[in-house]
């Protein structure tokens, strides 16, 4: 069942998808996107531990796609709006997904006044940014501060902390010790079980948490294992 804020956003949709491509704006297209992406199920807003929230992957990718209305996707919006015609969904999906979303989140406009007469460009290898000699891709996430000037003409702090909630860290647990190392501000795809209580370990707090399997790599795995269940210590 859809929530009145989940019909009001597909209304807006297909409002914005009747109107002729010569009306339609990216601000249409982008408030469309951060509206969805506003409602979506983000994991851990019920969470005591707010600085942990993040959108996984697989919500935004339904986001794009329209949710289940690929007629008034996003993604369709998007091309014709920016003319952006040969950009594809598989590699949009692929290389960046992750650094839209949250570039449209925080008020990116590929049109920047403050770039003067360049602009940037989605193309299927990238976003293209003036000034920069390589596309930038989710892979490239967190960005650093140059990279955020060169999109934003200034550093955009809104997107450099927030930037973190669309790209939590994968696990890749390769020797299969169970230790990792993260930047520091990096989101670990942990679904903490609320309702579970609180042990106590050797260093202090221990908490069970809930991973989806995307998020962790490791090389003897059964794919067919939805999620994986771990106990973290608080430090």
């Amino acid at each position: 069942m859809k929530s009145a804020g989940d019909a009001a956003t597909m209304s807006e949709a297909v409002a914005v998808s009747s109107h002729n491509t010569a009306s339609r704006t990216w601000s249409d297209v982008s408030n469309l996107i951060k509206n969805q992406i506003r409602i979506a199920k983000w994991v851990n807003t019920d969470s005591e531990e707010p600085h942990t929230t993040f959108i996984s992957r697989h919500v935004l990718e339904s986001i794009w796609r329209g949710n289940g209305q690929p007629e008034v996707s996003p993604f369709l919006l998007l091309r014709t709006t920016c003319d952006w015609h040969d950009i594809e969904l598989k590699p949009f999906e692929k290389r960046t997904l992750l650094l839209l979303s949250a570039l449209v989140y925080y008020d990116f406009n590929p049109e920047n006044p403050l770039l003067g007469d360049q602009k940037c460009t989605l193309r299927n290898d990238g976003l293209s940014v003036p000034g920069l000699s390589a596309p930038i891709r989710d892979s490239d996430m967190p960005l650093p501060s140059e990279k955020i000037k060169a999109i934003f003409g200034n550093i955009n702090l809104d997107f450099k902390d927030g930037q973190y909630k669309f790209c939590p860290a994968v696990l890749h647990n390769k020797e299969g010790t169970g230790f990792f190392h993260f930047p520091e501000g990096t989101r670990l795809p942990f679904e903490y079980q609320i309702n579970e209580e609180k042990r106590h370990g050797w260093y202090g707090q221990v908490s069970k948490v809930r991973i989806k399997t995307g998020y962790f790599k490791q090389s003897s795995f059964d794919r067919r294992v939805s999620h994986l269940y771990w106990h973290v210590e608080h430090y």
